[in-house]
This record gives structure tokens, C-alpha cells and sequence, in this order.
């Protein structure tokens, strides 16, 4: 029996057909209750909260940024080109390790660490300088991998707008499976030319924002809304980004499943 990297996969989908995408289920789950502990702690618990919830969301994008590559990489070798098992970890080494430094400098450092705040700026400037070395690297790397277009792949190691630029990269991916699906049989028949789950994850995106970007001016401006109609911000906020991790799992989840129909026929 063949023991390439691609007959490799096709073994690992037979227990996870989602790939890594299984996983971001726990990822959303953890996040949302974090972020309702956010909410009902007091202040001076929500550092630590905040921490941990950066730490989650950034394991959810080391998913999603393998998830992303594994497909493209395996859709080169279900079309007969040479792969390179070194090489699928490497791109994913360097294509992680800006959100690393991103989910560091925007940990709540100064008030973890209040005693320390001059070490605390020195550490945030050196954090950018490693950050822009690291996405240049990371984004080089994804373009001779064809993660995407260099737009996409360039906004997808900002933290926030990395969701945005998934989804681009997603629609490209389904475009490639779609191609190599015609090529190998010229009747294949897919439901839309352009996923509707797309267009609903990216408004939930849109609204999931929104609150949390107001949540954010109040807290530099006056402190965490805790009064009034603005302590009702954070709860929406909270519901519209549970909707937003279900949206945009199944948009991701649709390609998926378009790509499994085709390396299990080549």
C-alpha cells in the first residue's frame, strides 16, 4: 500500500473528516464562555480573563492557518505534483509565529505586571519589530506555498481582520477544488459558484465587530461599561461572536467537505 503524504491524509480524514476544523469547535465554545466571564467578573479579574481568551483565539488561528495550508498543499499532490512533508511544517512554523508575537503584545501586560510598566513598554516596542521581521517571513512563505493572494494572505496575520482574510482565502480554495474537480471530470456539478456561507460569515464578522470595537473606546475612554444601556453592549457582543464562530465554521466547513470529494476520487 502507497505510504505517500497524500495517502497519509486521506487516512487521517477517515477519523476526522473535518481536519483541524473539528477542533475549532472546542475553540468557540471555550472562547464564548470566556467572554461571558469576561463580562460578569469585576475588574480586577478581567487581565487574567483577558489573557487566557487571547491565548484561545490564537490557538483557534494556528487551526485555521493549518487547515488553510494542509488543503492547498494537498490539492497540489491530488494533482500528481511532488510534495514535500518538511515543507507543509515549515510554512505552518512561519506562517504561526506573527500571531504568536501579536497574542503576546496584546496580552494586558502593564496591568499584569503593573510593577513593571517602563519593562512592560520596552517589551511591547520590541514585540512589534518581531512582528513586522515575522510577517514578512510569514507571508513570503504562504506565497510560494499559493495559500492565496498576497492581499489575503497579508491581512490574515492581523489580528481581527485575519477572519475577513480566511474567508477570501477559503473562496479561493473552493475555486481551486472546483477546477481540479472539472478537469478530472468535466460533469461535476457543485450547488453554487460562490458559497452563501461566505456572504453570512462575513456579515456576522461585520456585526461581531461592531460591539466589541465600541466596548473597547468606552473601556479606554471611562472604564468597562458597567452602567446604563452601555453594560448591554458587551452581552450582544458576546451573542453576535457566538454567531459569528458558528457562520464562519461552516463556511470553512462547506470547502471542506468539497475538498474531501475530490482527493478521495484521485
Amino acid at each position: 500500500m502507497s505510504d505517500t503524504p497524500l495517502e497519509q491524509r486521506r487516512r487521517w480524514y477517515r477519523h476526522f473528516p473535518e481536519g483541524s476544523l473539528e477542533f475549532l469547535v472546542v475553540t468557540r465554545v471555550l472562547a464564548v464562555l470566556l467572554l461571558l466571564t469576561l463580562i460578569v467578573l469585576r475588574e480586577a479579574q478581567r487581565p487574567f480573563i483577558t489573557a487566557v481568551l487571547i491565548g484561545v483565539l490564537w490557538f483557534d488561528y494556528v487551526l485555521m492557518m493549518w487547515w488553510a495550508i494542509q488543503v492547498r498543499l494537498d490539492l497540489d499532490a491530488a494533482a500528481g505534483r511532488p510534495e514535500n512533508t518538511a515543507k507543509r511544517w515549515l510554512v505552518g512554523l512561519k506562517a504561526c509565529l506573527p500571531s504568536a508575537i501579536a497574542s503576546a503584545a496584546l496580552s494586558p501586560w502593564p496591568v499584569l505586571f503593573a510593577r513593571q510598566q517602563g519593562l512592560a513598554t520596552l517589551r511591547l516596542a520590541g514585540m512589534a519589530v518581531l512582528f513586522i521581521l515575522f510577517a514578512v517571513v510569514a507571508q513570503r512563505a504562504m506565497q510560494r506555498a499559493g495559500v492565496g493572494k498576497p492581499l489575503w494572505t497579508a491581512l490574515t496575520l492581523l489580528p481581527g481582520i485575519h477572519w475577513f482574510a480566511f474567508h477570501r482565502i477559503a473562496a479561493g480554495l473552493e475555486a481551486r477544488v472546483q477546477q481540479q474537480a472539472r478537469e478530472r471530470r468535466p460533469d461535476t456539478v457543485f450547488p453554487h459558484a460562490s458559497s452563501p456561507a461566505l456572504a453570512v460569515a462575513d456579515a456576522t464578522w461585520v456585526l461581531c465587530a461592531l460591539p466589541w470595537l465600541l466596548v473597547a473606546v468606552l473601556t479606554l475612554i471611562e472604564g468597562w461599561p458597567g452602567e446604563g444601556p452601555a453594560r448591554m453592549v458587551p452581552f450582544c457582543g458576546m451573542i453576535l461572536a457566538a454567531l459569528f464562530g458558528v457562520a464562519n465554521l461552516a463556511a470553512l466547513e462547506r470547502v471542506q467537505r468539497h475538498f474531501l470529494q475530490l482527493i478521495r476520487g484521485s
